[in-house]
């Protein structure tokens, strides 16, 4: 690509994730393709996302994938740091607070 030239949009027809998730794709080099959510900063927590790349995806000469690719990943989950636990007002017929 010559310097100073915008790329054309590049669309992938082929590819698919559920939840859906809006987004655009670049090439990086003639193997990677790399998708960037519309709003990264708010992909929700602990969510699964499935991918799908369809037998349909070609490589740049032509050859096609032949079966669909398929991947999956998690959000981060929360996790409890800390837990500390007491009696109300003390005392031992009282229930436990965590």
């Amino acid at each position: 690509m010559a310097l100073g030239r915008i790329p054309a949009a590049v669309t992938a027809p082929f590819f698919h994730i559920a939840p859906a998730r809006p987004g655009s794709f670049r090439w990086s080099g003639t193997r990677t393709l790399i998708f960037t959510a519309a709003d990264p900063a708010h992909l929700p927590y602990a969510t699964r996302y499935d991918v799908t790349i369809d037998a349909t995806a070609t490589s740049a000469r032509g050859a096609a994938l032949g079966r669909p690719y398929t991947f999956s990943f998690t959000t981060p989950t929360l996790r409890l740091l800390q837990t500390t636990w007491s009696r109300r007002e003390g005392r031992h017929d009282r229930p436990v607070v965590l």
